[in-house]
């Protein structure tokens, strides 16, 4: 039993992805780099020779793409097997292609931010078989054939961009992005708008109270009993009317 594990452990540790065949690196020679299109005769035998991959996908014989050395000399690393890490930064649906072939309704563009300092280096990997899409900023992993370098407009950029080109079998994702559900964004906004609208009333109450001017209770003219003659002594005589009346009640003072 041992014997046959070890067997096994060994198999499975020189499992490779298989080569190109002649044919198939003739084909891919002619792929024209700095082009915006990539639906070229030249990825046909990159699609295909990812299907006759296994799966999971070894990662035998894939090394770390050196991006800058791929732009400078984009002919000498076609067709090499690249392990491909970074940021997932979008999906996209690929339509067909110029040949129909077992990718169709399948093939996916994904969008990897492989360095996210200066300069900002994104790599475009399209997959035969992917799996479900992950989340956008999800960490993935992805082993690729390098195909060619793609000029075309940058929308974080806003102006033409080279990218590199990579075709695989399937991605792999390493740690999944947390994605915030709408309906949990739109009770949070709908409860701040909330708190908003009353903190707004209470301000408008609470400065009308202060704008309003003070009463001042003055004695009437007509002769008529104060409303607050209820909280007077009876024996404090009601403050005069005008002079007149004041020297009158000073004349009464000295008599009595």
């Amino acid at each position: 039993m041992s014997a046959w594990i070890v067997s096994a452990a060994w198999v499975s540790l020189t499992v490779v992805v298989p080569d190109l065949t002649r044919p198939q690196r003739l084909q891919l020679e002619t792929a024209e780099d700095r082009q915006p299109q990539f639906n070229r005769s030249a990825i046909f035998p990159l699609l295909r020779n990812a299907l006759a991959w296994d799966t999971p996908v070894p990662r035998t014989g894939a090394t770390i793409p050196d991006y800058a050395s791929i732009a400078q000399d984009p002919a000498g690393h076609r067709g090499t097997l690249f392990l491909i890490e970074g940021k997932l930064e979008r999906v996209v649906t690929t339509g067909s292609l110029a040949q129909p072939g077992p990718w169709e309704g399948k093939l996916r563009e994904w969008d990897v931010s492989v360095r996210r300092k200066s300069p900002v280096q994104t790599a475009v990997v399209f997959l035969v078989d992917p799996p479900a899409d992950p989340n956008r900023g999800s960490r993935v992993e992805i082993v690729a054939r390098f195909y060619m370098i793609m000029r075309r407009s940058d929308e974080m950029q806003d102006r033409p961009t080279d990218f590199p080109v990579f075709v695989g079998r399937t991605g792999k994702v390493v740690r999944t992005a947390h994605v915030e559900k709408p309906q949990s964004r739109g009770v949070v906004f709908a409860l701040l708008l909330l708190v908003l609208a009353f903190a707004g009333v209470y301000m408008v109450v609470r400065r009308s109270i202060r704008r309003q001017p003070a009463s001042v209770t003055r004695s009437p003219r007509d002769g008529s009993v104060p409303d607050d003659i209820g909280n007077r002594d009876l024996h404090d005589p009601l403050p005069p009317r005008d002079a007149a009346d004041a020297l009158e009640e000073m004349e009464q003072r000295s008599h009595d």
